[in-house]
C-alpha cells in the first residue's frame, strides 16, 4: 500500500534523521513543509537514502509566529495533490508503530484497511530524556525509557486516513477545533484498535525552556483558546518529574506500553 506521512518542518531539524529512518523502516513515504527549517534540515533531505522517499516538498515561510492553522491548511493541499492510499499527520518528533511486535506501520495500516476501516486512533505516550539526552542516531527510536500515558480524552488522535476519504483536519469551526489531531467529515470508519504515537517532546531540560516558553504563538489562534498549555508557565515548571510518576520501558524498543495510568496534563503542568 502507498502510504504518505505529511511532516511540516521548521527548527526541530534535529529529530529529522531519526523521523525519516524509522519511515523508511516501515515503508512509508514523506512530504515534507519546509516552514524555516534551515539548511542543516535541507541538506539531511537530500542525502540519496532520504530522497528516494521524498514525495513532496513544499515550502511555508515563516512568519515568526506558530500559525498552526496555516500549517494544516498546507498540509491539506499537498494531501490533495498525492496520489497515496493513505496519508499521515506526523509532527517530527514523533514515532508511530502499531502494538503488534515486529509488524511495519504499513503492514499494520494495511491490515486495518482490509477490515474496512477508513480512519485510526492513536495513543500518546511521551518520552522526557530523564538519564540522557534525546540523540538523533540514525536508528529510528531514540534510547529513551521514560514516559507518561498522555490521553486528555479519547479518540483525540485521529492522525491516520484513507486519503479519498473525504475527511480533513480543518474544523469548519474554530470552536472545538481539534488543532490536527481530529478529523472531520461524513464518513469515519475508526479502527477498533488504536496504534502507538511516541512523542519525543524535548531533547533535554533547556529545549523544553525554547521550545515553549519563548516562542511566539499567533495572537488569532490564543484569542480562541489555542496553545494554552503552551505558554505561561515558569521556567522552574520545566524540572522533569520524579521516575515514580513515570512509566519505564526496559528495552527502548519494546511495545508493551502501560496504560494504567493516563495524565490528562503534560508534566510541566502537574
Amino acid at each position: 500500500m502507498d502510504i504518505v506521512a505529511i511532516i511540516c518542518v521548521r527548527e526541530d531539524q534535529d529529530y529529522l534523521t531519526n523521523c525519516l529512518v524509522h519511515l523508511i523502516k516501515n515503508d512509508v513515504s514523506y512530504a515534507i513543509i519546509d516552514n524555516g527549517m534551515g539548511e542543516a534540515g535541507r541538506a539531511v533531505i537530500k542525502l540519496s537514502r532520504f530522497r528516494k522517499r521524498l514525495v513532496s516538498y513544499t515550502e511555508l515561510p515563516f512568519t515568526g509566529t506558530v500559525e498552526l492553522r496555516r500549517q494544516l491548511e498546507k498540509k491539506e493541499e499537498v494531501i490533495a495533490n498525492l496520489g497515496a492510499d493513505w496519508v499521515i499527520h506526523l509532527d517530527v518528533d514523533e514515532i508511530m508503530h502499531s502494538y503488534h511486535e515486529e509488524e511495519t506501520l504499513n503492514q499494520a495500516i494495511t491490515r486495518v484497511a482490509h477490515e474496512g476501516y477508513n480512519v485510526i486512533d492513536f495513543d500518546e505516550f511521551v518520552f522526557l530524556p530523564i538519564e540522557e539526552e534525546y540523540q538523533n542516531s540514525n536508528n529510528g527510536i531514540p534510547r529513551l525509557h521514560w514516559y507518561y500515558f498522555f490521553q486528555p480524552n479519547t479518540s483525540r488522535l485521529m492522525r491516520a486516513r484513507k486519503r479519498c476519504s473525504g475527511l480533513t483536519t480543518l474544523s469548519p469551526s474554530d470552536i472545538g477545533w481539534g488543532g490536527g489531531h481530529r478529523l472531520y467529515g461524513n464518513e469515519i470508519h475508526l479502527a477498533k484498535e488504536t496504534f502507538v504515537l511516541r512523542h519525543y517532546i524535548i531533547r533535554n531540560r533547556e529545549h523544553a525552556f525554547t521550545k515553549y516558553f519563548r516562542r511566539v504563538f499567533s495572537e488569532a489562534e490564543l484569542a480562541i483558546g489555542w496553545h494554552n498549555n503552551r505558554i505561561g508557565y515558569p521556567r522552574e515548571s520545566y524540572a522533569f518529574p520524579s521516575s515514580d510518576r513515570l512509566r519505564m520501558l526496559q528495552n527502548p524498543k519494546s511495545r508493551a506500553f502501560d496504560r494504567s495510568d493516563p495524565k490528562t496534563l503534560h508534566y510541566w503542568q502537574w
